[in-house]
């Protein structure tokens, strides 16, 4: 068994390289609703990722119209984490947080996502014209959590389809199942749905096209912050020198 997981963590490296060798553009949209679901604020990115590096993207455009509001979570043990929480700023970009950085592989090493979820196996399906195991995870009761993360974690649930080919991740949904504290001023994450689609494609799956969504409720003090964002992978292209 130390043997297959050496295998493993050998491959898994391997293709971590292979994919940093690569740099992909991605464009984000995101829209704040009112409490009636009227739109109140637009704004749309456009960045170059470079994973591994820092930062690991730049943006290269920017789009902003209305009010949106991006209430962050501090580092635990500072009082005085930056971001806009309140009126109508914030910034997609900014000084890179380490742990935004992590790779799949690392992050679930780091936080024992394997042992921090019940896992259960559920009917095989196919996505999109792809055989996949589907596998259902929820969060164990009682798992340790040491920092914000790991409690992030601790709080979150839902299905993975596996490619039986390849066994790359072709879809996932994921929902908070009760709120997330926020260490940003006294706030909570009260909901949050997550999507991601690989999409159709040949050739090495960490090099396909994909996109994701992502619908969330913040309530700070005096305020709700309702969102939907969309984030698309658009094109891979080999590592060119990095612009100052």
């Amino acid at each position: 068994r130390r043997d297959e997981g050496s295998t493993g963590r050998k491959r898994a490296a391997e293709r971590q390289q292979k994919y940093r060798a690569w740099q992909y553009y991605t464009t984000l949209t995101t829209r704040q609703y009112d409490d009636e679901g009227g739109v109140v604020g637009k704004g749309t990115w456009r960045m170059l990722n470079r994973p591994g590096e820092k930062p690991s993207f730049r943006v290269l455009s920017e789009a902003r119209e209305g009010k949106l509001t991006f209430v962050e979570d501090k580092p635990e043990g500072k009082k005085d984490g930056k971001g806009d929480g309140g009126g109508g700023g914030g910034s997609v970009g900014g000084e890179d947080d380490p742990e935004k950085n992590l790779s799949a592989v690392e992050a679930v090493k780091k936080y024992g996502l394997r042992e921090r979820y019940t896992w259960t196996r559920l009917p095989a399906a196919t996505v999109p014209g792809e055989r996949a195991w589907v596998i259902g995870f929820e969060p164990r009761p009682g798992a340790s959590a040491k920092g914000k993360e790991e409690r992030f974690f601790n709080q979150l649930g839902g299905v993975i389809w596996v490619s039986q080919a390849d066994s790359s991740a072709l879809r996932m949904t994921a929902s908070l199942r009760s709120p997330y504290r926020l260490f940003w001023i006294i706030a909570r994450l009260t909901e949050l749905e997550l999507t991601y689609d690989l999409l159709p494609g040949r050739g090495d799956p960490l090099l396909r096209l994909s996109r994701g969504t992502a619908k969330s409720t913040v309530s700070i003090p005096f305020n709700t912050v309702r969102q939907r964002h969309w984030i698309s992978v658009e094109k891979f292209e080999p590592r060119t020198a990095r612009k100052e």
